[in-house]
């Protein structure tokens, strides 16, 4: 896996891709990732913001135009943090209505394996987290309803901290894409 570190006050880790690798339709993606205890913070103090784990968008410029991503927040536990389904809808951040059924699960602080899949079903996104959920979560998969356009691109979007906020303090996680797939599900 790739370290990625947060210095305090920064919203994006090094190292830092400045132009994020480009790939044909991305439509599928797995990896493991490993978020470590310096990323825990009091939600109370710090925000409730969703930071942004991985993920991909069909737009080169515009990456919050159409995207996946997973994102995650601290738990109200020290060292757990919550998962979630991430996606954006011609700019518009999509969110079921109830609270939580965005929701992917909780993980503590060793690797877990992620999924975001929008090849299975059409028009839809599944995100899933395989393995490595902390006791007694049960792994669990979110679908959204997804519009990709017909762009021949798609970027990696990667770790970001924050909305407005910015990290408290020194942070590292780790990440590793281990497969891509294009929508004719052929391995980039």
């Amino acid at each position: 896996m790739s370290n990625y570190h947060f210095a305090q006050g920064a919203h994006y880790p090094t190292p830092r891709t400045i132009f994020p690798r480009r790939y044909d339709n991305i439509r599928l993606m797995r990896g493991t990732a490993q978020l470590l205890p310096s990323c825990w913070y009091p939600r109370a103090q710090y925000g409730n913001f969703i930071n942004k784990l991985v993920g991909f968008s069909d737009s080169w410029f515009t990456i919050n135009s159409n995207s996946s991503r997973i994102g995650w927040k601290p738990h109200d536990v020290e060292g757990q943090f919550m998962l979630y389904a991430y996606n954006h809808i011609n700019g518009t951040w999509v969110h079921p209505p109830a609270i939580n059924d965005d929701r992917l699960g909780i993980v503590g602080t060793e690797p877990f394996t992620w999924q975001i899949d929008a090849i299975s079903v059409p028009g839809t996104t599944i995100f899933s987290i395989p393995q490595g959920l902390a006791a007694p979560h049960s792994p669990r998969s979110v679908e959204m309803d997804y519009h990709y356009c017909n762009q021949v691109c798609s970027i990696d979007l990667l770790p970001y901290f924050g909305g407005k906020p910015t990290a408290p303090w020194e942070m590292n996680l780790s990440l590793e894409i281990t497969e891509r797939r294009n929508g004719h599900n052929q391995l980039l």
